[in-house]
């Protein structure tokens, strides 16, 4: 597998997909934190990141196209597959890989952030951070599990991107709207995952009820990616 990391490195240094999303992050960084620049203190940098989790889940596609495009189906995964005796390795790999690059994104985004309001004069503490990081960690967890799971199960990766779009833009506001319908009641609401990302608290409790919905739906969608990817016959 160090091999193939390797080989993923390179390829990474010279996919322009992974070029365009870090410049896309520096872009849209230093638009929204010109736009609440007058918010000033921790608000104003909270402000500013709330805005950006709309952004954030979309860069996930590149990302997880990757390690599971349409070279799974055609290409690159064939010689490793022969070689190996195990698609469990392989697959734990990937979505390793696939976790790490999209944390490392999620990391860059809140730091841009953080320098651009320190160069404006306001200063974030790295424990805000952190703490930010954290809370939100088991809902993005989900969303690239997501991700990874629409890309397995679709064979084209053109599908998976409009499907993927459709969930993270729509979903929240369809289901919301059919269940505030239906029931007078929000007990449905820890399911609303970018709804939630938008609005979670920052706070020192870390298992709240919808990141343990999001732990749980992170679980549901490995495990159904494992199978279909041990499974799936491949040309």
């Amino acid at each position: 597998m160090f091999n193939y990391f390797k080989a993923d490195f390179f390829r990474a240094t010279k996919e322009s997909s992974f070029r365009g999303t870090i410049l896309l992050i520096v872009a849209i960084s230093l638009v929204f934190s010109y736009l609440f620049r007058n918010e000033s203190g921790q608000e104003g940098y909270w402000e500013t990141q709330s805005m950006l989790t709309s952004f954030i889940p979309l860069y996930f596609m590149s990302i997880t196209n990757f390690f599971w495009g349409e070279d799974i189906y055609y290409r690159t995964i064939n010689n490793v597959i022969i070689k190996s005796n195990s698609r469990s390795s392989i697959f734990i790999y990937k979505v390793a890989a696939t976790l790490i690059t999209s944390f490392a994104i999620i990391l860059l985004n809140l730091c841009l952030i953080a320098i651009i309001r320190g160069i404006i004069g306001f200063q974030v503490s790295g424990y805000y951070l952190f703490t930010i990081f954290c809370n939100q960690l088991p809902i993005y967890s989900c969303l690239i599990m997501l991700c990874i799971f629409i890309f397995i199960y679709l064979d084209r990766s053109y599908q998976a991107y409009i499907s993927y779009i459709i969930i993270i833009l729509l979903f929240d506001q369809l289901f919301g709207f059919v269940i505030d319908s239906m029931f007078e009641t929000n007990f449905m609401d820890d399911f609303l995952m970018m709804t939630n990302l938008k609005e979670i608290c920052v706070n020192d409790v870390f298992f709240t009820k919808t990141s343990s919905v999001a732990l749980v739906f992170s679980i549901v969608y490995f495990s159904a990616s494992y199978t279909i990817f041990i499974r799936k016959e491949f040309k």
